[in-house]
């Protein structure tokens, strides 16, 4: 009887331990402290490039390419292919080190890589291989203290955010997409089609970026010289949607891959050509104007403070949901009003109020 009663008291109280420690928890987290602010941010990522730095050649307009021996037609098309690949092929070995084939209508070639400079270039970040600007924007880059980049990554599912994000915001884009095995001809695909079909502002802004693992990289990677040629990933029917393309992959949830974030946004952040970057997520939409609005605010800073010693600075941007039903406000007096009647909140109000609140 004792032990029993015991163990009941014991019970009551493990019990009420752990609701005494729900209700701090949420005590805790719902004081709003009014230090803190949301983790969009706009940064100086790198110090601007060297006058001779050579600007990388767009894959996209075709050039000739010759092999030591035989000229090619510019007709030709590019891809490498990984001679030690596993049986699911998926190559085992960074595949820039690989042999270089170029191909036309009439032969096929094999050169070493040292006889070819590839239109991108690459980098190994721990198990990830990184193909920067594989597909580059139309436009030249601005000049370095002229604009600001959005940089912003995802997979696939979401790059359909990505002809909204660029008709807001009146400068350059960069975009790496996480693309590992089958995700990638899939990536690629819908890529070229929102080139094509979607607003101007996608081919002349926005340079996309590739990231995957290294062990599961392409056994052949073609670089997207023209639409009309990449059969494999072809139609390409705006008025068809997306549909037709089968945009289908499984093989993330099927090997229970983790998402890269770090290198995903690190990646875009690192690419940008400009001074100052908007680091944010794919399926977060700015209000227009921020960039001329940004770079008058820079500019009367530096005017304000001229012979100081500044050190470098972090802007930040609040960020809000909206209800479905409603369209992403434009401007501010748009959002204001939205939030006046209840049909949006800052960003998590619900699930962590002081982790996202803003200064006043």
């Amino acid at each position: 009887m004792w032990l029993r009663n015991e163990g009941r008291l014991f019970g009551v109280v493990f019990v009420l331990f752990n609701v005494l420690l729900a209700v701090f928890n949420v005590l805790n987290y719902r004081v709003a402290s009014r230090a803190t602010v949301p983790c969009v941010v706009i940064v100086a990522p790198t110090p601007a490039p060297q006058a001779d730095t050579p600007v990388p050649t767009s894959p996209h307009r075709r050039a000739a390419v010759s092999s030591p021996t035989h000229p090619v037609a510019s007709t030709a098309s590019l891809a490498w292919t990984d001679t030690d690949a596993t049986g699911d092929g998926n190559s085992t070995t960074t595949p820039h080190t690989q042999i270089v084939k170029i191909r036309n209508s009439t032969r096929e070639e094999t050169i070493s890589p040292l006889n070819y400079t590839l239109p991108w270039e690459t980098e190994q970040r721990d198990k990830y291989t990184v193909i920067k600007r594989y597909i580059p924007a139309d436009r030249p880059t601005p000049a370095y203290e002229e604009s600001v980049t959005l940089c912003t990554q995802g997979t696939f599912e979401f790059l359909q955010h990505v002809p909204e994000l660029c008709d807001r915001w009146e400068g350059p884009l960069s975009v790496s997409v996480y693309a590992p095995g089958t995700d990638l001809p899939v990536a690629v695909r819908k890529i070229l089609f929102l080139r094509k079909c979607g607003p101007p502002c996608v081919h002349l802004n926005v340079t996309w970026h590739l990231v995957y693992e290294t062990s599961l990289a392409p056994t052949l990677l073609e670089a997207p010289v023209e639409v009309a040629d990449m059969a494999a990933y072809e139609p390409l029917n705006c008025s068809a949607g997306f549909k037709p393309l089968q945009l289908v992959s499984e093989i993330r949830s099927s090997k229970k891959l983790p998402y890269p974030i770090n290198v995903a946004r690190n990646v875009a952040r690192q690419l940008a050509g400009t001074r100052y970057v908007l680091a944010s997520d794919i399926e977060l939409y700015p209000s227009i104007h921020i960039v001329p609005r940004f770079l008058q605010l820079v500019a009367r800073l530096a005017e304000k403070e001229a012979g100081k010693v500044i050190p470098r600075r972090v802007f930040t941007l609040p960020i809000f949901e909206i209800k479905k039903e409603f369209p992403a406000p434009k401007t501010k007096e748009e959002l204001v009003k939205r939030v006046k009647d209840g049909h949006a909140i800052f960003f998590h109000k619900w699930v962590c109020d002081a982790c996202q609140n803003f200064p006043r």
